[in-house]
């Protein structure tokens, strides 16, 4: 048997479905609009818009994730992954030092840590790790890690796309 709304129901979900339905033509001419802005724009441009628009730091790495499925050859996939890896630890670390706690040890020295009031840290479990407590020798040994990181990623990408790092952006 199947289920019946009351009549004034039903006009509500029909209108609240092709609502929706609707708003699918928007998101698909809004992507038109964008696309037919792109097809002329200086190759040299639309990278750094897309880029910097985005505002966190993990849309940023899967926008990596997905370019780098498409262009990193399939020899180096394995790399590249292993360097997204490091991307996404790298940048808890950095928002766990950014938007922790400072404070001090009993012999008085600073360290950060995770706030006790961090819900998204609490809901992960991170907020008692360790990993995620930072004094000036593991500031200092993220710091030379996040060097690296850099360093190796630049590699990657040099030796995949030698090409780009003609362009003003290196």
């Amino acid at each position: 048997m199947e289920f019946e709304l009351p009549v004034p129901h039903k006009e509500f979900y029909f209108e609240l479905g092709y609502c929706m339905a609707r708003w699918m033509s928007v998101e698909n001419s809004a992507f038109q609009a964008f696309f037919a802005m792109c097809l002329d724009i200086d190759e040299t441009v639309l990278p750094p818009i897309s880029w910097y628009h985005i505002q966190s730091f993990d849309s940023k790495i899967e926008l990596l994730r997905t370019v780098g499925k498409l262009q990193i050859k399939e020899a180096q996939q394995s790399e590249w992954n292993d360097i997204l890896s490091r991307l996404k630890a790298a940048s808890l670390s950095r928002n766990a030092i950014v938007h922790g706690a400072q404070e001090e040890q009993e012999d008085g020295a600073p360290y950060i840590r995770i706030h006790d009031l961090d819900i998204g840290a609490i809901l992960k479990n991170r907020h008692k790790s360790p990993k995620y407590t930072f004094t000036v020798a593991d500031l200092r040994e993220k710091r030379l890690s996040f060097d690296q990181l850099a360093v190796d990623l630049n590699a990657i990408v040099k030796s995949c796309f030698p090409h780009a790092f003609e362009h003003p952006a290196s």
